[in-house]
C-alpha cells in the first residue's frame, strides 16, 4: 500500500492492538500530534476520539478541509455520541450480524457495535451494512475537494485479520479513496509544440469545470461555463470560473470547452469523481 501514510494516534499508538495493526497495515506512529501530516490516514480508537473535547476534535476537522487526509476511528466505542459536530451514535450489538461482502462477512461474529446517523454516508457495494440494513462503516466529507472523516465498527486489529492482510487493505483502500488526493503542483507532460505546460493545482473551481465537461460536446468555453450555471451544483463567481477555465486550457486539461484525457485522468483521481458520473447523465 503505497497511497496513503498511515499513522497511529493516541493511545492505540502504544497499544497492543496498534503493534497487530503494524503487522497488516504499513502504519507508523504520529510523533507529534500537534503537528499533522501534510496528507495521509489518522488511525484512532474511537473511545479516544469521543474523549476529545470542541478544539480537539476542531483541530482534525481543519486538518480535513484538504484532500488527502482521513480521520479513522476503529473500535472500541463507548455507547452515545461519537463526535462533538455530527449526529452519529454508537450503539451495542443486540442480534447476530449477517453479511456476504468482504471484510464485513470475514469479522461480523466479532463486531460489538453498529451506528446511527443522519449526516453521514456509506457505500453499499463496500460492505459497509449489514444485511439489515443497519451500519458498520460510514464516513463524512466536510468538503466536497477535502478529506474524509470516517467510523468503522469492524475491529482491524482482530488476529483474524493477520489471515486476511488482503481483504484489509482492499477495504482500508477503498474507504480511503474517499478522501481524494493531496494538492501537489504537477507539472504536466510536454504539448505538441514541446513546450512546458503550465503547472496546476486543482481548486474546487478547477473541478467543476472538469465535472461539468465530462461525457459532454460543447463547443467553447464560454458553453462549458453557461452549463456550470445552468446546472447549479457549484455555487462559484463568475471572474472565478473564467479564471479557472484558462488555467485548466493552458495545462492541457481542457480544449475549448471539451476535457481531454488528462483531464479526464485527474478528474477520475479526485473525490469528485463521483459528481462527474451524475453531472453526465444530466441534461443542461
Amino acid at each position: 500500500m503505497d497511497k496513503a501514510n498511515l499513522y497511529l494516534v493516541a493511545s492505540l499508538a502504544s497499544h497492543r492492538r496498534g503493534n497487530v495493526l503494524k503487522d497488516i497495515l504499513p502504519v507508523q506512529r504520529l510523533t507529534n500530534e500537534e503537528e499533522l501530516p501534510s496528507s495521509g490516514a489518522l488511525i484512532l480508537f474511537g473511545q479516544d476520539w469521543q474523549s476529545f473535547n470542541v478544539e480537539q476534535q476542531a483541530q482534525y476537522w481543519t486538518w480535513l478541509k484538504e484532500g488527502g487526509r482521513q480521520v479513522l476511528l476503529i473500535p472500541p466505542f463507548s455507547e452515545g455520541p461519537v463526535d462533538n459536530a455530527l449526529d452519529w451514535q454508537a450503539k451495542n450489538i443486540k442480534d447476530a450480524l449477517s453479511s456476504h461482502i468482504g471484510l464485513a462477512a470475514y469479522l461480523k461474529d466479532e463486531v460489538k457495535f453498529e451506528f446511527q446517523a443522519v449526516a453521514r454516508q456509506f457505500d453499499r457495494d463496500l460492505g459497509h451494512c449489514w444485511d439489515n440494513d443497519s451500519i458498520n462503516t460510514l464516513y463524512y466529507k466536510p468538503h466536497a475537494s477535502g478529506g474524509v472523516f470516517s467510523a468503522t465498527s469492524l475491529p482491524l486489529w482482530s488476529l483474524s485479520c493477520l489471515d486476511e492482510i488482503d481483504l484489509v487493505h482492499a477495504w482500508f483502500e477503498c474507504l480511503y479513496s474517499f478522501a481524494g488526493f493531496a494538492s501537489v503542483n504537477e507539472l504536466s507532460s510536454s504539448n505538441a509544440e514541446g513546450e512546458a505546460t503550465a503547472q496546476i493545482k486543482l481548486k474546487e473551481e478547477h473541478l467543476a469545470l472538469l465535472c461539468s465537461s465530462y461525457g459532454q460536446v460543447l463547443t467553447d468555453q464560454h458553453a462549458l461555463i453557461s452549463r456550470v450555471n445552468r446546472l447549479g451544483v457549484f455555487r462559484l463567481e463568475a471572474h472565478l470560473l473564467e479564471l479557472a477555465i484558462e488555467e485548466l486550457i493552458k495545462s492541457g486539461l481542457l480544449v475549448g470547452g471539451e476535457i481531454t484525457e488528462e483531464g479526464t485522468a485527474r478528474l477520475m483521481a479526485s473525490s469528485y469523481k463521483i459528481y462527474a458520473e451524475e453531472l453526465m447523465r444530466m441534461p443542461g
